[in-house]
């Protein structure tokens, strides 16, 4: 019986060639170094999604990139007057709190706010910068909570359920 010279007589198989080994140790390196990056550099969120925060159930999803301004409007309990708050997509993971507008000044208004001045008639407060995982509110077809995005209306009052506790996130 004839051997080839990468054939081994220890009965372990045959060996590999010197390209061959170097191949698939390129090959194994660019893997380890794809699933490092995966862990330290996430990807950019390219969704938001507004969910059930007790079931998780989704009930609306849309394209978004890091910078998208995400507005959440409704109408204040006891000053009945439209509140918005304006949130930025981030990079990684979340939202920026960036702004907040509304028009007349009463219970649970922020105050002593650095940077706050009146616009068109609203009270405005920016460069708050204040990071949050998800956005969370009690939702209310009585209070009329809209969700934007990028200046366009994704849903409306009556688009999510009345009294469920709903959060958007990033995906």
């Amino acid at each position: 019986m004839s051997s080839s010279p990468s054939d081994r007589s220890d009965g372990r198989g045959p060996r590999l060639s010197r390209r061959t080994a170097l191949t698939l140790g390129a090959v194994a390196g660019l893997s380890a170094i794809t699933a490092t990056g995966a862990v330290l550099w996430p990807r950019s969120p390219s969704e938001i999604v507004c969910a059930d925060q007790r079931t998780g159930e989704e009930w609306g999803r849309w394209a978004a990139s890091p910078g998208s301004e995400i507005s959440l409007t409704w109408i204040h309990s006891i000053e009945l007057t439209p509140w918005t708050d304006v949130f930025v997509l981030e990079e990684s993971e979340g939202f920026t709190l960036a702004r907040t507008e509304f028009e007349s000044y009463g219970a649970g208004m922020p105050a002593g706010e650095a940077n706050a001045s009146v616009q068109d008639g609203k009270v405005v407060i920016t460069d708050i910068g204040r990071h949050l995982e998800t956005v969370n509110w009690i939702h209310s077809h009585t209070q009329q909570f809209t969700l934007t995005l990028d200046g366009k209306i994704v849903a409306r009052p009556d688009d999510l359920p009345h009294h469920r506790p709903l959060e958007l996130r990033s995906a």
